[in-house]
């Protein structure tokens, strides 16, 4: 069809109210009939062909759904600068009945709007992803999806084009039963947000390789026993400059947050600088006992540290109320991570039987200002600086020896040290040492 000279273009479903359907520009007639297919053809109305080089085909405005439902057996094909927009998101229904993605990107799509639908399975049949494509500067809002087989939302599946500047905002992504696949997937992902969504999967909520991310303001679920998430966000290849923060991260069966250092040398994961900060994290039942961390930092397949982490101002709950329900071994693990700054959190995890940290092969790790519920088996403030460990709680450690020569040796009022014969204290006055006794001694 040729070009139209119109910014929208409407489109009726077989169901829509008679009124309605009379004014539109496009219609499906039967319940039978490939919804898809009508809705590319308004696309395809607004569409501006570039013949040698389909890449840069792009549309001049907005294909509007109105009120009803929509059965695909094909996809619908976005373009560059296409606005998909449903009359709202609990009226218009888009259903799979097929294996066919409900929507794919034609190459790689710029500017676009994908808002206001519901993309589901049909009674019977669908089996696709709700949206798999390429996408730059793109945003999908207000988007309802329930019960996909596959991907809820997948971009940078090709590894053909960086999917850049995109917006995943105030979604609604529920009940993946029996899931494989992460409910949100950016295997290819840069300088993108993801806001104020719901997201509930049997798998795993979002997993996110690249970066920059930020992650503001979702609540990343699962129901105990039910539909309960593996982890709630996942990094398998690498995650560079992202935010995570104003969360509600829950009810994972395992490790809530697992992030991993690929063998990627680029500079641009020379730091991986992650900022995870006032969240609420917590679990109800874990797949197996004082196996997981709340965060777990590790290397997939490489001798690179992860650098750069800062977890501060979350609130960690387990809320176990008896014994033998699962626990967490720890609220942060950490293996081949350096310069971490773990601050001002809540730490309330009942029946806990493990560390606040467990670590392997740390280095620069300063812990401060926390708030224990248990004592008993947490740390206190710990800081770890150039071989330098102390660990403040009902004793002080001091890892490495110094001999003060004189009273008038460098140091700063406070600092502590010791050597074989001596304990040194900086005083106003200069260093003071004090005779350590050679002499065991035993009780009276």
């Amino acid at each position: 069809m040729a070009y139209q000279n119109k910014f929208t273009v409407t489109v009726a479903a077989y169901n829509t109210n008679a009124q309605f359907k009379a004014n539109a520009d496009f219609a499906v007639n039967t319940q039978g009939q490939d919804a898809a297919a009508v809705i590319n053809q308004a696309i395809e109305s607004i569409r501006v062909h570039f013949s040698s080089n389909p890449e840069n085909d792009y549309c001049f405005g907005t294909v509007m759904l109105m009120p009803g439902d929509y059965y695909l057996d094909t996809s619908i094909k976005m373009y560059t600068s296409l606005n998909l927009i449903g009359a709202n998101r609990q009226e218009c229904k888009l259903f799979q009945r097929g294996t066919a993605d409900s929507i794919i990107s034609n190459y790689l799509v710029k500017y676009a709007l994908v808002k206001d639908l519901s993309i589901m399975p049909s009674a019977t049949s669908g089996t696709g992803s709700a949206i798999n494509g390429d996408f730059v500067e793109t945003k999908f809002v207000n988007l309802w999806m329930k019960d996909i087989k596959k991907y809820a939302i997948v971009l940078g599946l090709s590894n053909t084009y960086d999917n850049i500047l995109n917006f995943i905002q105030e979604c609604n992504i529920v009940s993946l039963s029996g899931n494989a696949y992460p409910s949100i997937y950016i295997p290819r992902g840069y300088d993108s947000w993801i806001l104020n969504n719901n997201i509930g999967s049997t798998h795993i909520n979002l997993q996110l390789e690249g970066g920059p991310f930020r992650v503001l303001g979702n609540h990343l679920n699962g129901n105990k026993n039910v539909d309960q998430p593996k982890h709630n966000i996942y990094s398998q290849y690498g995650i560079t400059s992202t935010i995570i923060s104003e969360n509600i991260i829950e009810n994972s069966r395992e490790d809530s947050i697992l992030l991993q250092r690929a063998n990627n040398t680029s500079d641009g994961f020379a730091h991986n600088n992650v900022s995870i900060t006032n969240n609420l994290i917590r679990s109800e039942n874990l797949t197996s006992d004082n196996t997981y961390a709340m965060i777990k930092i590790q290397p997939n397949a490489t001798t690179l540290n992860f650098k750069s982490l800062l977890v501060s101002n979350n609130i960690f709950e387990h809320r176990v109320k008896s014994y033998p329900y699962n626990r967490y071994q720890s609220v942060l693990n950490l293996n081949q991570v350096a310069d971490i700054v773990f601050s001002s959190n809540i730490i309330g995890l009942d029946y806990t039987i493990s560390d606040t940290i467990l670590k392997t092969s740390v280095t620069n790790l300063q812990v401060f200002g926390n708030s224990h519920q248990n004592y008993a088996n947490f740390l206190f403030d710990r800081f770890e600086l150039n071989g330098k460990f102390i660990s403040i709680a009902d004793t002080i450690r001091l890892t490495q020896d110094r001999t003060i020569a004189d009273s008038t040796d460098s140091g700063e009022q406070g600092e502590i040290c010791y050597d074989q014969n001596y304990l040194y204290i900086q005083s106003p006055q200069g260093w003071k040492r004090i005779p350590i006794p050679q002499e065991g001694w035993k009780p009276d």
